[in-house]
């Protein structure tokens, strides 16, 4: 089994194979969510490998804001659902 995981509507799904996350991965829409607010952009996406180094829960989605003190921020998230959640 390996860290890749894809996208089943709102669920993260393990994979079982490097071939079938290749080809799923390709086919889907990875945007999470995209919202802007004059002149500043936040974006998440759906990694589809575990980006966790260590212990912990797998860190499949990241948010990046643009145009906000500097170019970019990013943001490691666990789950979806706090990927979604507005602030």
């Amino acid at each position: 089994m390996s860290d890749t995981y894809i996208l089943k509507g709102h669920e993260t799904v393990l994979c079982d194979s490097l071939l079938e996350w290749g080809k799923k991965f390709t086919q889907t829409d990875r945007h999470v969510a995209v919202d802007e607010q004059g002149e500043v952009q936040v974006s998440t996406v759906f990694l589809g490998l575990d980006h966790q180094y260590g212990e912990g829960p797998p860190l499949l989605f990241e948010t990046m804001v643009f145009g906000w003190f500097t170019e970019w921020r990013m943001l490691s998230l666990h789950y979806m659902e706090r990927s979604r959640r507005r602030t």
